[in-house]
Parts: C-alpha cells; sequence; structure tokens
C-alpha cells in the first residue's frame, strides 16, 4: 500500500504538489506543528484537492464515526454540479471523497452553507440554503456499502425570511427529547457588522422551525486582522460538552490570501430555571485557533487521536482539504 501510495505522489502533477505543500504549511502554522513533534496527527497520504471537490467544502455533518455529509455552494443557475457529497476516513487516515445522489424533485438546491446530524436518528441531516425564504432540507444518507451514496429528501424546512447570509447550522436534542436548532448568519464585510445566532424548536413532522431567542455575535480579532472582510459566522458546530464554536472568516476574494479563526462562542444548553428550555449563553474567552491561508466553512466532530475537531476548507480558486485539527 505504501508503495502505491509513493507511486501515486510521484504521478501527482505539480500544480497538486504546490497545492499540498501550500495547505500543509498553513496547517502547520495555525497548529502550532513541527517537525520533531511527536504530537503531530498523521497527515492523510492523499489529501482532498481540486480533483475530487472543484466546488470545495461549505459545511459537514456527521454520519458514523468516520464520515461526514459535505455541502458544496452551488448555485441554481448551476445544473449537473454535485451539491453533496461523503467525506470518509479510513482507520489510516486516508481521505476519500464520493458524490452523493439526490433526487431533487421540483426544485434543486442553492447555495448550500450549513449542515448538522439531526439527534436520534442515525443518517438524518439537514443541509441548507443560506437565504431567508430558502429551505434547510431533511434527508436521510444511505452509505457504507457497495452501492455509490445516495440522499432521499424527507421535507424543506423553511428558513425565516428575515435570515441574511445564513452560513452554520447546529442541532440538538433537549431533556425532553424535543429537537432544537442553532442558526448562524455570517454579518461583516466589513467586521463592524456583527454575525446573529437565532434559535428555536423544530418540528420534523411538520417540518416546521420556530424562533425562541437571538443574540449578536462578533468573531476574535487581533493585529492582523482584515476588518474590512472579516465575517463572524461561516459555520457552526456543538461539542458533546454543549459548547457552541463558530469559524470566523477574513475572505478579499477568490484568490486569497484567506485567514480564519476557529472560537468559542459559549454554551448552548438547559436552562437552569426551565430544563426543557435550551439557552444561549456567551463565554468571555473565545480560545481563539488561527488559521493562515484557509478559508474554514465546515467545523466537525473529531476523527483520529488527539483531534479536537474536523475542519473543511472552501478556498475558492485554491480549492478546499478536510482536516483534522488539534
Amino acid at each position: 500500500m505504501e508503495r502505491a501510495r509513493s507511486l501515486a505522489r510521484q504521478a501527482e502533477p505539480s500544480r497538486y504538489r504546490w497545492i499540498r505543500a501550500l495547505v500543509l504549511g498553513a496547517v502547520c502554522v495555525a497548529c502550532g506543528c513541527s517537525a520533531h513533534s511527536s504530537s503531530v496527527l498523521p497527515v492523510p497520504a492523499e489529501p482532498l484537492l481540486a480533483r475530487a471537490v472543484p466546488d470545495g467544502l461549505s459545511g459537514m455533518a456527521p454520519v458514523g464515526a468516520r464520515a461526514f455529509v459535505v455541502v458544496h455552494d452551488v448555485k441554481d443557475s448551476q445544473p449537473g454540479r454535485t451539491r453533496l457529497g461523503l467525506v470518509s476516513v479510513d482507520e489510516e487516515g486516508a481521505v476519500g471523497y464520493q458524490p452523493i445522489a439526490v433526487a431533487w424533485g421540483p426544485r434543486v438546491s442553492s447555495d448550500l452553507e450549513s449542515a448538522c446530524a439531526l439527534p436520534g436518528r442515525a443518517d438524518e441531516i439537514l443541509a441548507s440554503e443560506s437565504w431567508g425564504g430558502g429551505c434547510m432540507f431533511h434527508a436521510r444518507i444511505h452509505h457504507g456499502d457497495e452501492a455509490a451514496p445516495s440522499a432521499d429528501l424527507l421535507g424543506c424546512i423553511p428558513i425565516p425570511h428575515d435570515v441574511v447570509e445564513m452560513e452554520g447550522l447546529a442541532c440538538t436534542v433537549a431533556p425532553d427529547g424535543a429537537v432544537w436548532l442553532v442558526l448562524g448568519e455570517r454579518g461583516g464585510e466589513p467586521g463592524a457588522n456583527p454575525g446573529r445566532l437565532r434559535w428555536g424548536t423544530l418540528d420534523l413532522a411538520a417540518h416546521t422551525f420556530v424562533e425562541r431567542g437571538r443574540t449578536t455575535v462578533r468573531s476574535p480579532t487581533d493585529g492582523r486582522t482584515d476588518l474590512e472582510h472579516q465575517r463572524h459566522v461561516a459555520d457552526l458546530w456543538l461539542d458533546r460538552d454543549a459548547t457552541l464554536w463558530s469559524a470566523g472568516t477574513e475572505d478579499p476574494g477568490d484568490a486569497g490570501p484567506f485567514r480564519s479563526v476557529l472560537y468559542r462562542l459559549g454554551r448552548f444548553g438547559p436552562d437552569p430555571s426551565h430544563p426543557s428550555t435550551l439557552t444561549f449563553s456567551p463565554v468571555s474567552d473565545p480560545q481563539p485557533l488561527w488559521f493562515e491561508g484557509l478559508k474554514v466553512e465546515a467545523v466537525s466532530a473529531p476523527v483520529g487521536a488527539g483531534a479536537r475537531f474536523s475542519v473543511g476548507t472552501d478556498d475558492e480558486a485554491l480549492v478546499g482539504v478536510w482536516r483534522p485539527v488539534r
């Protein structure tokens, strides 16, 4: 296997070797890697490059322990393009990608920007468009056998009409079994415009969302932040401890240079006075993780020893990658 991978790398076109070096360098800068460190995560032998995912990763949701549904922000003016994909990571850390076949029916998706796994429903996800009046598509994913992955559409939850540039989505469940959602609107550009969270309950039988609260948020800055092109919410991830994380980005154009930050927003969990109600509580320390040269638009569950997150990027003309992050 190692010989086969070595031959594949030797045959790789020079532009892909250049992208590989750029991506690995950016991740090491962001995560503090050292060539002599024993704690560096194993790097997949064949990273996810333009050959597999020309549209980058705009959101992802776990389906099983080592696979993710990823969404691509293809517009309705681009018929025939892949909108959902399956990223899988084997026990050796090698990353694979397959397009997911979807029978969209009367309306194809446009600008999918976020996704989350529905709690207690194996292989069921929401994949959301970005615009007010659009759809959060409820889908069941078929994967893991010899057949190519596919998705059944189970319904459409309308996005509130006053939503603007929704790029984050998190799903969780309350103690009474009710499903709750957190929607993240990116804000920014310029950075003086805050992002926004709104949260509420989801009725999967009626495919309706009822908003219960909202607040504004801002991503961290440092002395190098490009405030003119700052975006506060590029994705959301709710971890097992009910900590809500966000990705913020700096996007000056399709050729970059990009920059991202993964940071803590706060806790989204039961209200102490009303345990069946979930609420958001901000934190003062965002614990930022910076990524140089990458536009992180997808954050999800970790894969591999020592990882805290999985991230995916949509680096526009510079393509996209998936990586584990400490």
